[in-house]
């Protein structure tokens, strides 16, 4: 007889949801790497967050991990097309990209991302900021939460109620303006965000 203990952990399986890929200069032109904005209702509308370390980055939306198949690039202001050229974006920045298929519609906004709520140490009135790491692709921070029956809190962009994460369709992933988390235990907690996965966004709370 041998005595174990064991520790379960929620194993997440990320969705194969429609995807494009977000090829250009923050990843040196390799389709092969780039990071995907995807369709999670396969109805044309496109999302995911990109990292642009670069002053100024060029890219393109391929629609496979290779320049064989066809890739939009700029179709003018806020547009794109199939015959345009490199799309650019100013400004350094973890970027949510949107593209509407059916309207060739697009728009890229930079965020920051932070703790918010009566668990946190802001309250509802301060954030609580993450950092984020370009190694693990994660947003993260060490924080000390106060928990309890009416304590709660969410992620937050940009220190506004425009962008907003809370609770989704399952333990540990994440819903565009969700519903609050509740905590119920006090301590110190490893908080990570990870939203590298386009529209399927997770989170992970590890207590010290």
């Amino acid at each position: 007889v041998v005595s174990m203990k064991v520790t379960p952990y929620l194993m997440l399986t990320i969705p194969d949801y429609p995807s494009l890929y977000v090829v250009g200069s923050h990843q040196e032109w390799t389709p092969e790497t780039a990071p995907a904005i995807r369709s999670a209702k396969d109805d044309g509308m496109y999302e995911g967050f990109v990292n642009f370390p670069g002053a100024s980055t060029e890219f393109k939306l391929t629609t496979a991990r290779n320049w064989t198949e066809p890739a939009y690039g700029d179709g003018g202001p806020g547009l794109l097309s199939l015959t345009g050229g490199n799309v650019k974006q100013d400004g350094a920045g973890y970027y949510l990209i949107k593209f509407n298929k059916e309207t060739l519609a697009w728009s890229a906004v930079k965020t920051t991302w932070a703790l918010i709520g009566n668990a946190t140490p802001g309250g509802w009135e301060s954030d609580t900021p993450l950092t984020y790491d370009e190694e693990t692709k994660v947003w993260k921070a060490t924080v000390t939460l106060t928990g309890g029956d009416d304590k709660e809190f969410k992620f937050r962009g940009n220190g506004e109620w425009v962008i907003d994460l809370g609770a989704g369709s399952s333990d540990g992933v994440l819903s565009f303006g969700g519903g609050n988390f509740k905590l119920q235990e006090s301590g110190t907690y490893d908080v990570t965000l990870d939203l590298s996965n386009g529209a399927y966004y997770m989170y992970k709370l590890k207590k010290k």
